[in-house]
């Protein structure tokens, strides 16, 4: 599956890392670069 997240709070962060850890492949959408580093 390809998800686009759009911000990078903690909802955000918790969906990125659940997809991630089931091999989907994730686009992360944040205007602060500092929030999109931590999304990683």
């Amino acid at each position: 599956m390809y998800l686009i997240v759009v911000g990078a709070e903690a909802e955000g962060r918790r969906l990125i890392e659940m997809a991630v850890n089931s091999s989907h492949e994730v686009t992360l959408i944040e205007a602060d670069p500092d929030k999109a580093r931590l999304g990683l």
